[in-house]
Parts: structure tokens; sequence; C-alpha cells
């Protein structure tokens, strides 16, 4: 008799079972580090916008209003102290939407929407705020 080398195809579909529970095993490890990173780039965003805010502060001795927003960082509004640009150009969020800037007195906020872009949301679609002071 004569023996035949090789796998069966019962053989390979084991194989093919375990390598697929393996694959879904690492993907549901990492599943949530994209986010992740991504938030660490909206915080480091956040840093980098609050430095220029404060360098705009320092020219013209107030933050810029909330219609005057970030772009105020980037292009002369029309103030005759201003030193900048203080920004190259404005950054965008990982989900490439605007950051939003608000002012309420001398404490000012920048926000990202999170990644579907809106105002509220929860998990990954939730707002994050630079609080800042």
């Amino acid at each position: 008799m004569r023996m035949q080398k090789g796998f069966t195809l019962i053989e390979l579909l084991v194989v093919l079972v375990i390598l697929a529970m393996l694959a879904g095993v690492v993907v549901a490890n990492f599943a949530g580090e994209d986010y992740k990173a991504a938030q660490k780039i909206v915080q480091s965003d956040f840093s980098t916008i609050e430095g220029s805010l404060k360098r705009f502060r320092l020219d013209v001795k107030r933050y810029p209003n909330t219609n005057e927003g970030l772009e105020a960082l980037v292009n002369n509004p029309g103030i005759n102290n201003w030193g900048g640009p203080y920004l190259d150009q404005l950054p965008t969020d990982p989900w490439n939407n605007a950051y939003d800037y608000e002012l309420n007195g001398n404490n000012f906020r920048i926000i990202s929407y999170g990644v579907d872009g809106e105002v509220g949301g929860e998990e990954e679609n939730a707002d994050l705020f630079s609080d800042a002071q």
C-alpha cells in the first residue's frame, strides 16, 4: 500500500480555524489602540495651540475672542499689536476636523468633537476638551 504525503482537507480546515481564532484575539487586544493614539495626538495639538494662544496674549494683551477664533493665530484679524503668525497653519484633529475654540472671560477652551465631528457623543464620539485657563 502506498502512503500519500500531504495534508487532508480536514487538517487544513482545523489549521484555518485556529489561525482565525488567533487573529480574533489579536484584533480584540488592539481594537482600542487607534483611538488611544488619536487622543494623544489631540492632547499634543492642544498643547501646541495653547502655547500659541499664550504668545498671542503676550503681544495683544488678551486672547482672541470667540469670533476671531483660532484663525487669529495664523492671520492678523486687524489687530495693531499682532506679532504672528503664531502657528504656520491650524492643525486638524486626527479625524480631519477643525478644532473649535471658546473664550469665556480670561478662560479659553479648545475642543475636538471626536470621531463623528459633532457636538456630544459617547465613547469614541465623545468631545475632547483642553480645559486650559
